[in-house]
């Protein structure tokens, strides 16, 4: 059975959808590439074609099954995947949302998306069918017209600078250990795009980065999860987030949402 929790870290939603349970975890990177002069090998969202345009961090509230949720984070990769998880601040109401969106020009649109939801030990994993709208670099709206009464408004996080893992340095150890001392989350970020470290649970984290070469510092990862000391939590993931990079091109945090079809966590990390 899908199971949520909710929890805290840097003052961010950290939520866990999982057979199994789950308290709270986070991620981490590292600090290295060029100099971070120029962000001339950063693609810019303003040249993306079509719905690509809608790339970025955004956060807001979301609403589903009527439960209102404030503290709601998304990632939209170039590549239209979007990971969307909300927290409402009441242990046992969380929520998320993972899709793809089809190719198109002004809208945004998923008819196969599939949402997880808790409330109050109630928890579903839902096909869910989405449509939005968003203004570049601004906003989004998303909605579903189904039973779940998706209602999503969220406004774009502009990012410090333009620069992304191409011209900026981000090879380095991110944790969340001031935060989390029982269960400390330090992964390293190397200058190859591997990503090393451990987790909730005291799990192993083993993977490779792959970055969206995008102003904001977006990327996309594959993870692997194992010597877990909860079962359940060991298997395959995926990643979606970014280093926030300063204005010399270096990067300050890292965050992301960490998923597979059982198990997902916002983190945000600094070094």
């Amino acid at each position: 059975m899908t199971k949520l929790t909710y929890g805290l870290a840097f003052s961010l939603p950290l939520l866990l959808i999982g057979c199994g349970g789950g308290g709270g975890g986070s991620s981490s990177s590292s600090d290295g590439g060029n100099d971070g002069t120029s962000t001339a090998a950063c693609r810019s969202i303003d040249e993306l074609p079509g719905n690509a345009k809608a790339t970025g961090r955004y956060e807001g509230s979301l609403t589903m099954k009527g439960v209102e949720y404030t503290n709601a984070y998304a990632f939209i990769g170039p590549d239209g995947k979007f990971r969307l998880i909300a927290g409402s601040g009441t242990p046992g109401q969380v929520s998320y949302i993972s899709g793809q969106f089809e190719n198109g020009d002004s809208t945004l649109a998923d008819p196969d998306a599939t949402a997880y939801f808790a409330n109050d030990g109630d928890a579903t994993q839902e096909p869910v069918d989405i449509a939005g709208t968003f203004d570049s670099k601004s906003e989004i709206s998303l909605t579903s017209d189904d039973a779940l009464a998706v209602q999503a408004n969220m406004d774009y996080v502009e990012p410090p600078s333009g620069h992304c893992m191409e011209s900026g340095g981000f090879s380095d150890t991110y944790t969340d250990s001031a935060t989390n001392t029982e269960e400390p989350t330090s992964l390293t970020f190397g200058t190859d795009n591997t990503v090393t470290g451990q987790t909730i649970y005291n799990c192993r984290v083993s993977g490779n980065v792959d970055s969206y070469t995008v102003e904001g510092g977006l990327f996309f990862a594959n993870l692997e999860l194992s010597n877990c000391e909860q079962a359940g939590f060991d298997g395959n993931y995926q990643a979606i987030g970014g280093f926030v990079f300063d204005q010399t091109g270096t990067s300050r945090l890292v965050n992301m949402i960490i998923e597979n079809d059982e198990f997902a966590l916002y983190s945000q990390l600094e070094r």
